[in-house]
């Protein structure tokens, strides 16, 4: 619960904290091309979607955080960001191109990893 407080303020507060991620993130999404469908998990401060759609990727978010993805929607689309997890990714298998998990897995649960 704790955990859950302080990425909801980073999330949704303190996004600037998330900028020096950008070059890491860039470099990440350089290894996609223009047109590929991404799928996002744990979006931070959505950087990553932001610098996707500037290269015309095709980025979709999940996160357990509804305030964050709320406020995604309003950037990539309704069907675009859900709030979810890792362990029960809601889209069908061969959804995606590819998927970006960054600064995520040292907070998930050794159960949730093995799922």
């Amino acid at each position: 619960m704790k955990q859950e407080k302080i990425w909801d303020y980073y999330q949704n507060e303190a996004l600037e904290s998330f900028k020096g991620s950008v070059p890491r993130l860039k470099y990440l999404l350089s290894k996609f091309k223009s047109g590929c469908k991404i799928l996002n998990i744990g979006v931070g401060g959505g950087l990553l979607e932001r610098l996707a759609l500037e290269k015309n990727i095709d980025i979709y978010s999940l996160d357990p955080n509804e305030k964050t993805i709320k406020r995604l929607k309003s950037i990539l689309g309704q069907n675009k960001a859900k709030v979810g997890y890792s362990h029960n990714i809601p889209y069908n298998n061969n959804f995606f191109d590819g998927v970006i998990m960054t600064e995520v897995l040292e907070h998930l649960s050794d159960e949730a990893i093995h799922k």
